[in-house]
């Protein structure tokens, strides 16, 4: 199983993958808000498509066969893969250009081996968990939901795709520690991407 990486090291300790390279392009960050796309059953399931207020940023990927809102004062800085392999990472605007969290890194990864979700976090992510929080539902999806140490403080939930073949890991790292003023609001913007969260 692969997680990549990205170039501001925030899962640099799990796998020796090539590094994603950060990039910002304001004007396909606009783009992504704006795509309109048929919606597919990719995953047998036929939800009710998301509808984001002028708030939020919307986020649709035919490849990955997800969509989820975003808080308007969030960019998507990169994306690449797919399912197996894939990433993308989140910035607040006032944060481009920087390369530290706080951060939002979504994961995709394969699970040939059909690993449990405690499984795949402690034996393939290695994450030092700190805490576990009640157990959550993203997309109707079961998904562990922890605290996290490493090179970052982090909370973090884990959920299958409803084939099971997929794990995803979305990850919201911050500096300092979890009682900081900067941390709820971290939070609270992943949660806006869990709460939104859809199978295309």
């Amino acid at each position: 199983m692969k997680i990549p990486l990205i170039a501001i090291a925030v899962l640099t300790s799990l796998h020796g993958h090539a590094s994603l390279a950060i990039t910002t392009d304001l004007e396909q960050h606009q783009e992504i808000e704006t795509i309109v796309m048929p919606h597919s059953t990719k995953f047998g399931l036929a939800p009710d498509p998301v509808r984001s207020d002028l708030s939020e940023g919307y986020y649709v990927s035919e490849q990955l066969g997800i969509e989820f809102a975003y808080p308007a004062d969030y960019v998507v800085i990169s994306e690449q893969g797919s399912l197996a392999d894939g990433a993308i990472a989140l910035l607040r605007l006032e944060d481009v250009g920087t390369s530290e969290p706080p951060i939002i890194y979504i994961a995709f990864s394969d699970n040939p081996q059909q690993l449990s979700l405690q499984a795949f976090r402690d034996d393939d992510l290695r994450m030092q968990v700190t805490q576990d929080h009640d157990n959550t539902t993203i997309a109707g999806q079961r998904a562990l939901d922890f605290d996290a140490t490493g090179y970052y403080l982090s909370r973090n939930q884990v959920f299958n795709t409803p084939d099971g073949r997929y794990v995803i890991y979305i990850s919201a790292s911050y500096l300092g520690d979890s009682d900081s003023d900067a941390t709820e609001p971290l939070v609270e913007a992943a949660q806006v991407i869990q709460n939104s969260w859809v199978w295309r």
